[in-house]
Protein backbone atom coordinates (compact mmCIF):
# COMPACT_ATOMS: atom_id res chain seq x y z
CA UNK A 1 0.00 0.00 0.00
CA UNK A 2 3.00 2.53 0.83
CA UNK A 3 4.30 1.56 -2.47
CA UNK A 4 0.97 2.89 -4.07
CA UNK A 5 1.21 5.75 -2.40
CA UNK A 6 4.78 6.90 -3.10
CA UNK A 7 4.03 6.54 -6.76
CA UNK A 8 0.67 8.30 -6.56
CA UNK A 9 2.61 11.48 -4.67
CA UNK A 10 5.16 11.50 -7.21
CA UNK A 11 2.88 10.96 -10.26
CA UNK A 12 1.19 13.86 -8.58
CA UNK A 13 3.93 15.85 -7.96
CA UNK A 14 4.87 15.51 -11.55
CA UNK A 15 1.64 16.60 -13.05
CA UNK A 16 2.01 19.82 -11.08
CA UNK A 17 5.09 20.58 -12.07
CA UNK A 18 4.22 20.06 -15.83
CA UNK A 19 0.90 22.03 -15.10
CA UNK A 20 2.86 24.92 -13.13
CA UNK A 21 5.47 24.86 -16.64
CA UNK A 22 2.53 25.14 -18.35
CA UNK A 23 0.86 28.18 -16.77
CA UNK A 24 4.39 29.57 -16.84
CA UNK A 25 4.47 29.07 -20.59
CA UNK A 26 1.09 30.65 -21.11
CA UNK A 27 1.47 34.10 -19.16
CA UNK A 28 4.80 34.23 -21.58
CA UNK A 29 2.57 34.00 -24.36
CA UNK A 30 1.43 37.50 -25.64
CA UNK A 31 -1.28 37.40 -28.43
CA UNK A 32 -0.90 40.09 -31.10
CA UNK A 33 -4.32 41.34 -32.60
CA UNK A 34 -3.53 41.54 -36.02
CA UNK A 35 -5.97 43.69 -38.62
CA UNK A 36 -6.19 41.14 -41.84
CA UNK A 37 -7.68 43.63 -44.50
CA UNK A 38 -4.74 45.82 -43.71
CA UNK A 39 -1.75 42.81 -43.88
CA UNK A 40 -3.68 41.94 -47.23
CA UNK A 41 -3.38 44.80 -48.62
CA UNK A 42 0.52 45.44 -47.70
CA UNK A 43 1.05 42.03 -48.98
CA UNK A 44 -0.58 42.89 -52.56
CA UNK A 45 1.05 46.30 -52.65
CA UNK A 46 4.58 44.57 -52.12
CA UNK A 47 3.95 41.76 -54.32
CA UNK A 48 2.49 45.20 -57.19
CA UNK A 49 5.57 46.86 -56.46
CA UNK A 50 7.40 43.36 -57.29
CA UNK A 51 5.34 42.26 -60.69
CA UNK A 52 5.99 46.42 -61.86
CA UNK A 53 9.96 45.67 -61.58
CA UNK A 54 9.36 42.24 -63.01
CA UNK A 55 7.70 43.78 -66.07
CA UNK A 56 10.22 46.71 -66.14
CA UNK A 57 13.13 44.62 -66.63
CA UNK A 58 11.66 42.96 -69.70
CA UNK A 59 9.89 40.16 -68.55
CA UNK A 60 6.45 38.81 -69.22
CA UNK A 61 3.82 39.64 -66.65
CA UNK A 62 2.98 36.83 -64.57
CA UNK A 63 -0.63 35.12 -65.41
CA UNK A 64 -3.51 33.40 -63.10
CA UNK A 65 -5.60 30.73 -64.58
CA UNK A 66 -8.56 29.27 -63.08
CA UNK A 67 -10.91 26.64 -64.87
CA UNK A 68 -14.68 26.66 -63.52
CA UNK A 69 -16.14 23.84 -63.94
CA UNK A 70 -19.54 23.67 -63.35
CA UNK A 71 -21.73 26.57 -61.37
CA UNK A 72 -21.69 27.00 -57.73
CA UNK A 73 -21.78 30.41 -56.38
CA UNK A 74 -19.27 30.17 -53.79
CA UNK A 75 -16.53 28.97 -56.07
CA UNK A 76 -17.54 31.86 -58.67
CA UNK A 77 -17.26 33.97 -55.89
CA UNK A 78 -14.02 32.88 -54.66
CA UNK A 79 -12.44 33.43 -57.96
CA UNK A 80 -14.11 36.35 -58.63
CA UNK A 81 -12.08 37.88 -55.65
CA UNK A 82 -8.82 36.21 -56.66
CA UNK A 83 -9.33 37.27 -60.23
CA UNK A 84 -9.83 41.06 -59.09
CA UNK A 85 -6.37 40.49 -56.59
CA UNK A 86 -4.29 39.65 -59.47
CA UNK A 87 -5.56 42.51 -61.50
CA UNK A 88 -4.81 44.89 -58.95
CA UNK A 89 -1.05 43.55 -58.68
CA UNK A 90 -0.98 43.62 -62.42
CA UNK A 91 -1.49 39.85 -63.24
CA UNK A 92 -3.28 38.83 -66.19
CA UNK A 93 -6.14 36.93 -65.49
CA UNK A 94 -7.85 34.40 -67.31
CA UNK A 95 -11.13 32.27 -66.13
CA UNK A 96 -12.62 29.46 -68.14
CA UNK A 97 -16.00 27.47 -67.74
CA UNK A 98 -16.93 24.44 -68.51
CA UNK A 99 -20.62 24.22 -68.16
CA UNK A 100 -22.75 20.96 -67.10
CA UNK A 101 -22.86 20.37 -70.79
CA UNK A 102 -19.54 19.12 -70.87
CA UNK A 103 -20.52 16.39 -67.89
CA UNK A 104 -23.52 15.37 -70.20
CA UNK A 105 -21.10 14.60 -73.15
CA UNK A 106 -19.11 12.78 -70.81
CA UNK A 107 -22.14 10.43 -69.39
CA UNK A 108 -23.08 9.88 -72.84
CA UNK A 109 -19.44 8.78 -73.82
CA UNK A 110 -19.46 6.54 -71.25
Amino acid sequence: MLEHSGCFVVYYSYFISILTVLCIFCRLKVATVINGRAMAKQVKDELRAEVLQWVSEGHKPPCLTAILVGTVAASDTYVRNKMKAADYIGLFSFVFLLVSLLFQCIDNVN
